[in-house]
């Protein structure tokens, strides 16, 4: 007759279990594209703003036409894929416009200080400028829907640790018949890692398409200035679809 243990012992371990979709380089990637489609935007538009007063605080820009000479600087920035709005100030004379960028937020979101036209001469703000671009700027709630629930924890850690793991459990049984070890079972991890990388790869997704739109941008705001300067220079202008291409041809207007 037998007396020893006969059955199953079970034990649950915790493991780590590492999201593998998302790294270091490619936040680093993002991020010098969105830093460089920002930069060639704001170069472009440079040969406007010579001409103009620019203030810069707080990723945004205060551009004051002091005896509106580009009556169509709005519809020329928008071009671009930039914000603009017109602000009424009694601190300025001339016409006040705040501009910025959906990217500045995103990249304030990701832990990144950002001087907008870092290469462009721009005045210094006094205290009272640099209220009336606070009170003035352009919040992009939807940047901030792009990191939603623990994606921004997620993104800050593998920018920092080029890992992000998240907890996982796995159950192992041992077997016994009559006092004699007769086997083990080991069973799968179990954790949200699926869930989460199909998160991380919709916000990759996103992300894309936030670059691909503004280097779309680049394209429309590039033929609106040379509207405006062909204008300047009294020529109208044709455009002409070629295949995927728009081609740009002066015309001198007889005057």
């Amino acid at each position: 007759m037998s007396y020893g243990f006969t059955g199953t012992i079970s034990k649950q371990i915790i493991l780590s279990v590492e999201i593998s979709v998302l790294k270091k380089e490619k936040i680093l990637e993002i991020e010098d594209a969105m830093k460089t489609c920002l930069n060639q935007k704001i170069e472009k538009l440079n040969t406007l703003f010579k001409v103009l007063n620019i203030y810069k605080s707080n990723g945004h820009l205060l551009i004051n036409d002091k005896y509106g000479v580009i009556p169509n600087i709005t519809q020329i920035v928008s071009a671009f894929g930039l914000d603009i709005k017109q602000v009424e100030t009694t601190l300025l004379k001339g016409n006040s416009y705040i501009i910025s960028d959906k990217i500045v937020k995103f990249l304030e979101l990701a832990g990144e200080n950002i001087d907008i036209g870092e290469n462009i001469e721009a005045l210094i703000p006094n205290e009272e400028i640099k209220a009336l671009i606070q009170k003035n700027k352009f919040l992009h709630p939807e940047q901030e829907e792009l990191f939603e629930r623990d994606l921004l924890q997620i993104y800050e850690n593998i920018k920092k640790n080029d890992k992000y793991s998240i907890k996982g459990t796995q159950t192992i049984e041992s077997h016994y018949h009559d006092d004699r070890h007769t086997g083990t079972t080991i069973g799968e991890v179990v954790s949200e890692k699926n869930s989460v990388e199909e998160r991380v790869k919709k916000f990759l997704k996103n992300v894309g398409k936030i670059i691909e739109e503004n280097n779309q941008n680049m394209q429309k705001g590039t033929s609106e200035l040379i509207f405006h300067r062909a204008r300047q220079m009294g020529y109208s202008v044709e455009k002409k679809q070629i295949g995927t291409q728009i081609q740009l041809v002066l015309v001198r207007v007889n005057g």
